[in-house]
């Protein structure tokens, strides 16, 4: 490796970022299929969800490349216990990578 293309520790930090941030979901359908019949589940569910979601991403030195990770944690219960007289409690919960490609770039002033 050239003296160039060495990383600085200090640009490894700012080419790392990280965030806790809300979010909140809508739901727009709710189908169950099988067997060939199809049913609209909507009443079973809740129509709005409320998460928090906690990522880090890091930007790879020298290339138009970063990637980054995410998890989604559900605190609101998605089922609707009044209509189903259900007793337990659904939260939604995901995680998911991303890698992401820079196309352009604003000139610096």
């Amino acid at each position: 490796m050239s003296d160039e293309q060495k990383l600085n520790p200090n640009q490894v930090y700012e080419e790392t970022s990280t965030g806790i941030f809300s979010r909140y979901g809508v739901l727009t359908s709710a189908t169950y299929k099988s067997g060939g019949v199809s049913a609209d589940d909507k009443s079973y569910y809740n129509t709005a969800d409320f998460s928090w979601v906690v990522g880090v991403g890091f930007k790879i030195p020298t290339t138009p490349l970063s990637i980054d990770a995410r998890y989604n944690l559900g605190l609101s219960n998605v089922e609707n216990t009044s209509g189903t007289r259900g007793t337990g409690t659904i939260r939604n919960g995901s995680f998911q990578i991303g890698l992401m490609f820079k196309l352009f770039s604003a000139p610096v002033r």
